[in-house]
């Protein structure tokens, strides 16, 4: 059986690959950043330094993020706060999605 850790890696990857096929590799990597179970409570800025990333880019390659899920019908509907869609997002990709 495989680690709880390496389904939750696994999960991020097919749904990334799923809303964000189209879009550029570094926002995927902010996807699988921002929303890795594990950093639900950590600052965008904080994460964006793990990525080696200025903080003011971080907010950009987010909103790519928020635009695929909401053209693609998914959790969110692309209005509201930046705060709350994250949070709508998280919620709906572990409490809705992932097959625990």
């Amino acid at each position: 059986m495989r680690p709880l850790a390496q389904l939750r890696q696994e999960f991020l990857e097919s749904i990334a690959g799923k809303y964000l096929n189209d879009s550029s590799r570094e926002v995927q990597r902010v996807f699988m950043t921002r929303f890795a179970y594990d950093n639900q409570f950590k600052k965008n800025d904080d994460l964006a330094k793990t990525l080696g990333k200025e903080p003011v880019t971080f907010p950009k390659q987010l909103s790519a993020v928020y635009q695929a899920f909401a053209l693609d019908a998914g959790p969110i509907d692309g209005r509201g706060a930046r705060k709350q869609k994250a949070l709508e997002l998280f919620r709906w990709l572990w409490n809705d999605r992932f097959p625990e």
